[in-house]
């Protein structure tokens, strides 16, 4: 039976992004395995039949730490001998690519879901210091790859563009999709939906505002922040939801008193959320003020699938998810005024509104449906074409070449 062994740097991520993933090669009868650090979704991993084997990682940088993550795929990859090896973000690309090549493992992928902080105009001293050095490795790693999994046109491009990559890697699926199935505008009920109004003491036909993201500076918080300030000072009746919270010793995130000294009329902040579809059944317009590159923002496409028009910054990522004038609209980051202005043009046509929601539910379906995403993740990234029993990834046969370009 053949193998596959994602590898992911923290455990809710594995289990946000990566848990349909995981579960579909589960059901087509891979034996499967998630290398991540333990946390709260061990027993879920479990449950679902996946092999978690626990590693420590962090994604800040530490040469020694870095060793210990390295030293702890290399001997996962010689003990367990998986037939595929899948890196997802800079850490895992980088220090994973090169352990499974070492340990022969014959197809190894990787995945970027974004060109995180090496790329960011935020990246901190260290890493701006460090960046020509990081990129050198970069490259080393990335050109061991058997295949890169880009989510949008525009880092592929990038990455081509700097010599990242070789001709034939790349393979561009767009996004980690989204189930609609759980997602859809008829999956909560209008008694659930009032009880929740309630709940977050929300008014009878209130207007709601949503950005669901992690609160960043890079994520476009304080833009949101602005376009509250400036709605409470209209009193506009609209209200103004932010669902996330920060990370911890991320120097990019807010400051939770920052953020609360905006609450008040017309704003709440609700920090993490489980209820994310709940929030989004009550929400008129969802949001995303990223102010930097994205892959395939998880929210807007959750949102798409619930069926609601969008508003977003114009960046690589978002521009996957709205298509302006159809299902929502794009404006330039660093302006919350015009994001406001937008706003308020689009919550003042209900006409548009409908249209833009009936299309951002048709572009889920169609484009984003995490079943069909998966199996192109299986088949054109890990390169099994048969269901397990005559499932071969199709480099084994070549793995000797393989082998010599490495």
């Amino acid at each position: 039976m053949p193998s596959i062994a994602v590898i992911v740097t923290d455990n809710e991520s594995a289990w946000i992004f990566r848990r349909h993933l995981l579960e579909e090669a589960v059901q087509r009868g891979y034996r499967t395995y998630l290398l991540a650090p333990t946390g709260p979704y061990d027993a879920y991993f479990r449950k679902a039949g996946v092999v978690h084997l626990a590693i420590n990682v962090r994604r800040t940088m530490s040469p020694l730490r870095d060793m210990r993550f390295f030293w702890q795929i290399l001997c996962a990859c010689i003990r367990y001998r998986f037939d595929v090896v899948h890196t997802l973000s800079i850490k895992p690309n980088l220090w994973g690519t090169l352990a499974a090549s070492l340990a022969h493992v014959p197809v190894i992928v990787g995945s970027i879901t974004g060109l995180g902080a090496l790329f960011s105009g935020r990246a901190s001293g260290t890493i701006r210091f460090l960046r020509p050095s990081i990129l050198r490795l970069y490259r080393l790693s990335l050109r061991r790859l058997d295949r890169i999994w880009f989510q949008n046109r525009d880092d592929l491009d990038c990455f081509q563009k700097i010599g990242l990559i070789k001709p034939g890697q790349a393979v561009l699926i767009r996004g980690s999709g989204v189930d609609v199935g759980y997602f859809h505008p008829g999956a909560v009920s209008s008694l659930e939906v009032n009880s929740l109004r309630e709940t977050l003491r929300i008014a009878p036909g209130q207007k709601v505002v949503t950005m669901v993201s992690r609160t960043l500076w890079s994520k476009g918080t304080q833009d949101f922040l602005d376009m509250v300030r400036a709605s409470q000072e209209r009193q506009s009746p609209v209200l103004f939801l932010l669902v996330g919270d920060g990370e911890p010793r991320n120097p990019d995130s807010v400051p939770r008193d920052h953020i609360r000294s905006y609450e008040g009329a017309g704003f709440q902040w609700l920090g993490w959320r489980r209820d994310i579809r709940g929030i989004l059944a009550l929400t008129t317009v969802s949001m995303l003020l990223s102010q930097e590159r994205e892959g395939v923002p998880k929210s807007l496409l959750e949102a798409a699938a619930m069926g609601k028009p969008i508003l977003a910054t114009d960046v690589p990522g978002c521009r996957e998810v709205v298509q302006p004038g159809w299902n929502g609209l794009l404006i330039s980051p660093h302006h919350p005024a015009a994001a406001l202005t937008a706003l308020e043009g689009l919550l003042a046509d209900s006409a548009k509104l409908a249209t833009f929601a009936r299309n951002s539910r048709a572009l889920a379906e169609s484009d984003f449906d995490v079943h069909v995403v998966n199996d192109r993740i299986i088949s054109d990234l890990y390169g099994f074409r048969h269901r397990p029993g005559v499932a071969v990834p199709a480099s084994r046969v070549v793995e000797a070449a393989q082998y010599s370009n490495r």
